[in-house]
């Protein structure tokens, strides 16, 4: 049971690796904190991007 619980880790771990901009997918390099913590910086930039796009969008309706 836990074998299984840390390959199903393991597997969506290297998933998310592998949509990740600049993240090595190769099995010797894989390390999952590293993938945790640079998903963790993408998502944040990513909710920056969506602020700043949601803001430029509403002051663009807003001019018209």
């Amino acid at each position: 049971v836990e074998r299984r619980r840390r390959e199903t880790l393991n597997r969506w771990i290297f998933q998310i690796a592998k949509i990740l901009p600049d993240c090595p997918t190769d099995k010797k390099n894989f390390n999952k904190g590293a993938i945790l913590s640079k998903t963790f910086d993408y998502i944040t930039k990513l909710q920056a991007e969506n602020r700043e796009l949601k803001k430029c969008l509403r002051e663009c309706n807003e001019s018209q």
